[in-house]
């Protein structure tokens, strides 16, 4: 090193134009910097979705919730666990720290659900353990309103729009909305479409 302070004293010419060609060198390379503005990144956050129809949040939350919670709470590696429960669905997320190999933590959820599934209601539809993946967000939501009986608003969405887009999607699915007020009985039903990754 120096040598190399040496030769900077005794040729200053040659110091500043090679401080010239590392400046331009830098510039140039910052331009040719190749910027993705949506990176395919994975986060490590597993989701578990369970379908209980009928059953109230409170339901929901205490036969179903509570029991998932408890189950993926002892693998190693969970960051977090964030759960909601509405009428009719139970859903927890668990995150994961970024060390995490996230196929493993994917496949440990799997057979955590798998353990716990005698313990829950005998009349739920299968749960769904999926990966949250940056690609494969929802894409489209649609609403339909109608004054309609809610079997005929249900069967509309469900067989007119989910079951038309589902081939071409990752996931299709609907959920009913049902209130009321003195004048009338409305129903809304909600479809959400995610593409395929």
């Amino acid at each position: 090193m120096q040598w190399l302070a040496e030769v900077c004293i005794r040729r200053p010419v040659f110091t500043t134009m090679l401080i010239v060609a590392i400046a331009v060198f830098g510039l140039v390379g910052y331009g040719a910097l190749g910027v993705d503005r949506f990176p395919n990144v994975d986060f490590p956050v597993v989701t578990v979705v369970v379908t209980n129809p009928g059953a109230s949040a409170v339901e929901i939350e205490g036969d179903i919730t509570e029991k998932v919670e408890s189950a993926v709470n002892a693998i190693s590696g969970v960051k977090e666990i964030r759960s909601t429960s509405v009428e009719g669905i139970s859903q927890v997320n668990i995150q994961f720290s970024l060390n995490k190999d996230f196929d493993v933590a994917a496949q440990e959820v799997r057979d955590k659900v798998n353990l716990v599934i005698p313990e829950l209601p005998k009349n739920i539809e299968p749960p769904t353990v999926r990966k949250f993946e940056t690609n494969a967000s929802l894409v489209i939501w649609l609403a339909a309103f109608t004054p309609h009986p809610l079997v005929g608003t249900t069967h509309l969405a469900r067989r007119q729009v989910k079951d038309n887009w589902k081939p071409s999607m990752a996931s299709c699915g609907c959920h009913c909305l049902v209130w009321q007020n003195p004048k009338c009985a409305s129903h809304l039903t909600r479809c959400a479409c995610a593409p395929t990754t």
